[in-house]
């Protein structure tokens, strides 16, 4: 499922913002966005910093809900296989073969998880080695996020309209200020200027 996202300038009232993403995809980018019609900027909350998003990332969560889905087909192949030595079994053969691969699957992805969560200190620093530079190459939308996120006065302004900025790019900066300057007369929209429409 795919929205087209139609953003309203809070200033001059016209299109400022018109493009197409999936449903539930974060949109990466600097909050700040300039208006393509007056020029005016303004703040989309909508938008994230890759920067963060990457060092927030702790690595896969263990959801709940699987967990049960999990414990339900495996209960229902345990189930099956006590039937098997009554009558009527081979009528069984089918089903049984159809909840063992999902079991299998659903196991498998457990584990991964599992794996994943134990290992989540570990990926996290991996995320901020790649941040940092340390290994990989960075990403032409990192690096730009990277350059934003390395200013303290943007960070300030970030923190000014309730975003979660991590103390972590702080303490990275050590003294250093930065230039960035918030434009006059900055508003921050909200659900009211902007319109979606969802492409099924």
């Amino acid at each position: 499922m795919s929205y087209h996202r139609i953003v309203k300038c809070p200033r001059c009232g016209d299109t400022a913002e018109n493009i197409y993403s999936v449903l539930d995809e974060t949109l990466y980018g600097s909050p700040y966005r300039i208006c393509r019609e007056c020029g005016a900027a303004y703040f989309d909350p909508f938008y994230h910093e890759l920067a963060i998003d990457a060092f927030n990332d702790k690595g896969a969560l263990i959801n709940i809900w699987g967990i049960l889905w999990l414990l339900a087909v495996n209960g229902l192949l345990v189930w099956l296989i006590t039937l098997a030595g009554h009558e009527n079994s081979a009528k069984l053969w089918i089903p049984f073969i159809i909840v063992l691969c999902y079991a299998c699957i659903l196991d498998f992805q457990f584990i991964i998880t599992l794996q994943s969560k134990l290992n989540a200190e570990e990926y996290h620093q991996e995320q901020i080695d790649v941040l940092e530079g340390r290994i990989g190459e960075m990403s032409d939308e990192l690096a730009e996020s990277m350059k934003r996120v390395s200013d303290r006065k943007y960070l300030d302004a970030l923190r000014s309209h309730r975003v979660d900025v991590p103390e972590y790019f702080y303490k990275r900066l050590g003294s250093r200020e930065g230039n960035f300057v918030e434009p006059e007369g900055v508003v921050e929209i909200n659900m009211l200027n902007v319109k979606e429409i969802k492409n099924y």
